[in-house]
């Protein structure tokens, strides 16, 4: 079974359909330093995924912020293991 990563932009992508997300597959959604709210329902079906799901708030502002840092952390995960199917 391959091992799938999902990486998500939330300032870009803020309909994020957790229900949806397969058995065995990671979840990190990136925060921006601006964003003050995430929605309720968005929580509450993240909550489902238990350990699978990460929240990265990142402090750093600037045009594409969080682009430098999701292009950053997808090459540590291939680095370490090439194998993983990566979504962003």
């Amino acid at each position: 079974m391959t091992q799938e990563l999902l990486l998500v932009d939330f300032e870009n992508v803020q309909q994020v359909d957790l229900s949806r997300i397969k058995d065995g597959t990671n979840v990190i959604i990136f925060v921006g330093a601006t964003q003050k709210a995430i929605p309720l329902e968005l929580v509450t079906s993240a909550q489902k995924l238990g350990p699978r799901i990460d929240w990265q708030k990142i402090e750093g502002s600037g045009s594409n912020a969080l682009d430098f840092h999701i292009a950053c952390h997808l090459g540590r995960v291939l680095e370490k293991s090439p194998q993983v199917h990566c979504i962003v």
